[in-house]
């Protein structure tokens, strides 16, 4: 697949690892490299792993037209083990016009901090979550843990806990604004 010149010397000074398996590469990010450089390199069908740890960005990590894998590690008993952490400051995750087949899996999504949506916001797209964990996010308006704006999200084994609010009881913590989403086994 055709990466980009900064990719490749990224790879070269062992920031990143490229694994390639018939269509699709494996990008592994390590907790010192940047998730934002992987997934702009990245290609459709591609996968972002992520190792166990703690990845602090100094911004909102964003996918957006592209069809990728965002994936953690899991622990021995298949919890997820990758943390993203918005450090109490910023919006942790945004998935907007991703394409179809889009999947952000096995990570804590935590302390993220937005207007809507402090850990994740979805916007005109529908990812599929697996085995994510949403927790100690806030938003000032609307969905503490998750904010979905027009999008058909799927998810799966999901677990949102602790995530707040700044204004009336009537918001939640994860919010559906004209959209829809696909449910299984979340709490």
């Amino acid at each position: 697949m055709r990466r980009t010149l900064a990719t490749i010397a990224l790879a070269i000074a062992g920031l990143f690892t490229f694994n390639s398996a018939a269509e699709a590469d494996t990008i592994v990010v390590p907790t010192n490299a940047s998730i934002q450089i992987a997934i702009d390199s990245a290609q459709d069908g591609d996968v972002v792993q992520l190792l166990p740890g703690t990845y602090t960005a100094g911004s909102t990590i964003i996918i957006q037209h592209k069809r990728i894998t965002l994936r953690g590690a899991t622990s021995p008993n298949g919890d997820p083990a990758s943390y993203l952490s918005g450090q109490d400051d910023h919006q942790v995750l945004k998935v907007q016009y991703a394409l179809d087949g889009t999947v952000v899996e096995n990570l804590v999504i935590e302390k993220g901090k937005d207007d809507y949506g402090g850990g994740m916001r979805i916007s005109l797209c529908s990812p599929t979550l697996q085995n994510c964990v949403f927790q100690y996010n806030f938003a000032h308006q609307d969905g503490g843990g998750l904010y979905i704006e027009s999008g058909e999200p799927t998810l799966e084994r999901c677990v949102f806990k602790n995530n707040g609010l700044n204004v009336n009881q009537d918001r939640k913590s994860t919010r559906l604004n004209s959209s829809h989403a696909n449910i299984s086994y979340a709490v």
